[in-house]
């Protein structure tokens, strides 16, 4: 009798698990749960109007610089101040020579919401921005779905630990175990998204590609007296980098170019031996 009550209660509760999924408890949506699908976003939707909307925001910058450390401290010192954190970056080159041969840094920077607009003034304000892009993203009704979800999950685990509590047949204690790892399993994984979708509502990501210059590029609102200027500063700074160019490659090979100017001596003076030791042995014979 009691394992008829236990098998009841069971079947119960597969009939109440189902009509959860059906109100926003489907966990993996395919064709045949399309209908069911819609009937989830057309909830979401409801309760989504007049609350805060979830927003993600993303902005890719180029940049270029004249000061090329001080920036990427710059950059490093003030997403630290920010309460951000820098998600990766990555420097190449060694260091300015020409327009075609500097340093690059990217970063990827996550900067809190609130404080992303601050940032893009201070970087603004440190370099010169070559392009923009920016995009955000409403999560509002992929945030409320997935609370739902959670939600939905948390009270059916409730309900199979109390029944797992109250079992005695060793199948329908089994029975009641898979389902209940099924549904942590589910569980788990809803919220780890919802982390995922927290960490990108309350932090913006910022991509920047910063390029090292010895003079800003012209740009078209410049007047013709300040593109002369700076074109005469960007030739002077290609010469003067060129000649420590050629300073710093002399410098380098000096010891190379010693050591065969001494080969060379050596085979200058054994050659002139030789050529007075052939005109020695030459006048000998003659007497």
């Amino acid at each position: 009798m009691k394992k008829i009550c236990l098998f009841v209660l069971i079947f119960i509760l597969s009939v109440t698990m189902t009509a959860c999924g059906s109100a926003g408890g489907n966990y993996y949506p395919d064709s045949s749960d399309t209908e069911k699908g819609i009937e989830n976003i057309d909830r979401t939707d409801s309760v989504a109007v007049g609350s805060d909307r979830k927003m993600t925001r993303s902005i890719s910058i180029s940049a270029e610089t004249e000061d090329f450390n001080l920036l990427s401290d710059r950059i490093r010192s003030e997403t630290v101040r920010l309460n951000g954190y820098i998600e990766s970056g990555k420097t190449n080159g060694n260091g300015y020579s020409n327009e075609y041969f500097s340093r690059s840094v990217s970063f990827i920077c996550r900067i809190p919401a609130d404080k992303t607009d601050e940032f893009l003034k201070l970087l603004d304000s440190d370099c010169r921005i070559t392009s923009r892009s920016e995009n955000s993203n409403d999560v509002t009704l992929n945030y409320i779905d997935t609370q739902s979800r959670i939600s939905a999950l948390e009270s059916e685990k409730v309900a199979l630990e109390k029944l797992l509590s109250e079992a005695k047949d060793t199948s329908a204690i089994l029975e009641i175990r898979n389902q209940l790892t099924d549904v942590i399993y589910k569980l788990d994984s809803y919220k780890s998204q919802l982390r995922e979708l927290d960490n990108k509502i309350d932090y913006s990501t910022i991509t920047l590609d910063v390029y090292e210059v010895g003079v800003y590029s012209d740009t078209n609102d410049k007047s013709f007296g300040n593109r002369v200027k700076d074109g005469l500063r960007q030739t002077f700074s290609t010469i003067a980098s060129d000649a420590t160019s050629v300073a710093v490659f002399v410098i380098v090979n000096l010891p190379y170019a010693l050591i065969f100017a001494a080969v060379c001596l050596i085979i200058v003076f054994a050659v002139i031996r030789t050529g007075k030791r052939r005109s020695k042995a030459k006048e000998k014979d003659r007497k």
